[in-house]
């Protein structure tokens, strides 16, 4: 059953277009472009803030750094920072419906691979804003 909060939640999030599911697409595909895209795309702004005082936060390093290894840097601090990791995994988390948490329950290990793999590329694909 949609709660109140579940369908404020939805009503809230930016459409995706251009994003095609089939039949036969299986059901991390579906969770991703259905309920992952709009969460980060709907997110954006606060986790870039987010990235940019976790740069500041370690004396500015990153922005010492040439273009190809910023793009590492953002990586690896999201694969090996787990403090660092589990409050981005909050950030998209929050916005998830009772039923979506219930469903990222079911294969959690897939979808949050996948949740972490967007978020890295997304915020590389920014890097110039940060």
């Amino acid at each position: 059953m949609q709660t109140n909060r579940d369908q404020q939640i939805k009503n809230i999030r930016p459409e995706i277009a251009g994003v095609d599911l089939s039949e036969d697409s299986s059901f991390a595909e579906h969770f991703q472009n259905e309920t992952l895209r709009p969460i980060l795309k709907l997110q954006n702004e606060l986790l870039l803030h987010v990235f940019r005082q976790y740069f500041e936060q370690r004396k500015g390093v990153f922005y010492t750094l040439k273009h190809n290894k910023q793009l590492a840097y953002i990586e690896q601090v999201v694969q090996k920072d787990l403090r660092f990791r589990s409050m981005l995994t909050g950030v998209i988390i929050g916005h998830f419906t009772e039923i979506e948490w219930e469903d990222y329950l079911g294969d959690e290990a897939e979808l949050r691979r996948r949740m972490m793999t967007m978020l890295v590329k997304r915020v590389q694909d920014q890097v110039k804003e940060l």
